[in-house]
């Protein structure tokens, strides 16, 4: 069996682009050497983080390394060459310039 590192977290969006006004989500992110599948209640915000990714992507001229299962309603990003760990610390900063806090 793989070890995992799960991490969890409540959201809210005051933009709007990923997540509706009004609407709170929870997030949770499983993440194993060289990749994160990111699953989120409601889960049609999936489709909504690809696409923000896609975006971004884009807008840095960087290849995007996320893809969207819509049989699974989840995003899986990779994270080439890092460990679960590094994987980990590189979310938690994301996460912490959204200003959420994630449970651990």
């Amino acid at each position: 069996m793989v070890n995992v590192i799960k991490l969890e977290t409540s959201m809210s969006d005051p933009s709007g682009r990923l997540i509706p006004f009004g609407v709170s989500a929870k997030l949770s992110v499983i993440i194993s050497d060289g990749l994160a599948v990111f699953s989120f209640n409601p889960v049609f915000l999936a489709k909504r983080f690809y696409n923000v990714e896609m975006q971004l992507c884009k807008d840095n001229g960087e290849l995007c390394n996320t893809r969207y299962f819509p049989r699974l309603q989840k995003a899986v990003t990779t994270y080439l060459g890092k460990s679960k760990e590094e994987i980990k610390i590189i979310i938690e900063a994301q996460l912490d310039k959204l200003n959420k806090g994630v449970k651990k």
